[in-house]
């Protein structure tokens, strides 16, 4: 069974280069050739009729846009007839964004290409080209409203991408899909249609206007509630930033008295030790004194004898002499 990618939106959406980017990804084509006629024209987007490409597993088509008056009709039928071929369709609507909001008509034409096929029907949806500072204020409760806008008709999908416009492409050079955004493309699983499941795209009607702007209405009103929000959450947050520095700083006095503190404790201490060091110091030096001092006359006082007991001793080795009847050893006697 054919497979088929089919990308829808209208004139300007970057369609035919989304297409172009994933031919080359594919090596189906080379940078720069651009199979698919993409850019923009006086009297509209360029692509005025559906334009194909078939390879051995895919046919890629790229409808032309519903929103420009003097081409609706035959844009109409275009698209009806690729969808009429039967088979798989991976199907992705393009679109953009006015004032952070998805353009009014971009969702009216999702609607009514939907709104043609009479089974369910498995769709994506990239918002392309956003600008860098929209990107910059996105978050996850604004991209939510985003979502939700998207899904304010009948058909629903959960599958909603968004790419940012990169404003580092010269002007005249051909614009490239980011990796992450063929890689979303390429995840998007196919829908079988039949032939027969698909009607004719009916003209927009007051039901699709009425409906879509209640839904943006809707969005204005909340996107106003969170600005309101986010202004009051920015005036606690400078509040709360001012009590934190106050604390800090206070924080800070306290850690430099304190260090102050010690240091002026550290040097009492320091010089208190120094003191007992040159005290004890000047102790032992006058105890040595008193030591030397009574040593001796100690030493004078028991000479006499100490010299008449080795006076004795050199006498009686050597036969000076001892009465009493003791032995007679003379240096003969050896």
């Amino acid at each position: 069974m054919t497979r088929h990618l089919l990308v829808a939106g209208n004139p300007r959406r970057g369609k035919s280069s989304i297409l172009n980017s994933i031919l080359v990804s594919k090596g189906l084509s080379q940078p720069g050739e651009g199979y698919f006629k993409s850019g923009m024209s006086f009297s509209g987007g360029l692509t005025k009729e559906t334009q194909c490409m078939r390879t051995a597993d895919m046919v890629y088509i790229d409808t032309p846009g519903l929103a420009d008056p003097r081409m609706e009709d035959k844009a109409a039928d275009e698209i009806t007839k690729a969808l009429k071929s039967g088979g798989h369709f991976r199907i992705i609507f393009v679109v953009s964004l006015q004032a952070g909001m998805v353009f009014n008509e971009d969702l009216v034409t999702m609607s009514r290409i939907l709104d043609s096929i009479s089974t369910n029907v498995t769709f994506a949806v990239v918002v392309n080209q956003i600008p860098e500072d929209v990107w910059a204020e996105l978050n996850l409760e604004r991209i939510g409203q985003m979502r939700a806008l998207i899904n304010s008709g009948m058909h629903k999908t959960h599958l909603v991408f968004l790419e940012k416009r990169d404003d580092r492409i010269p002007t005249g050079q051909r614009w490239q899909a980011s990796p992450s955004l063929l890689e979303f493309i390429e995840s998007v699983p196919d829908t079988f249609i039949p032939a027969n499941a698909v009607g004719r795209i009916g003209p927009k009607t007051d039901a699709h206007e009425s409906h879509i702007k209640s839904a943006q209405i809707k969005f204005e009103a909340e996107m106003a509630r969170l600005r309101d929000s986010h202004a009051y959450e920015m005036q606690q947050a400078e509040l709360e930033y001012r009590r934190m520095d106050n604390e800090q700083r206070e924080l800070t006095h306290q850690y430099l008295a304190a260090r102050a503190t010690a240091a002026d404790a550290e040097s009492a201490a320091a010089n208190a030790q120094q003191a007992r060091s040159i005290q004890n110091k000047s102790g032992t030096q006058s105890t040595t004194k008193v030591a030397k001092s009574k040593t001796w006359p100690a030493i004078l006082a028991f000479g006499p004898a100490i010299i008449s007991f080795a006076g004795v001793l050199i006498n009686l080795f050597l036969g000076g002499g001892g009465g009493g009847g003791g032995g007679d050893f003379g240096v003969d006697s050896f």
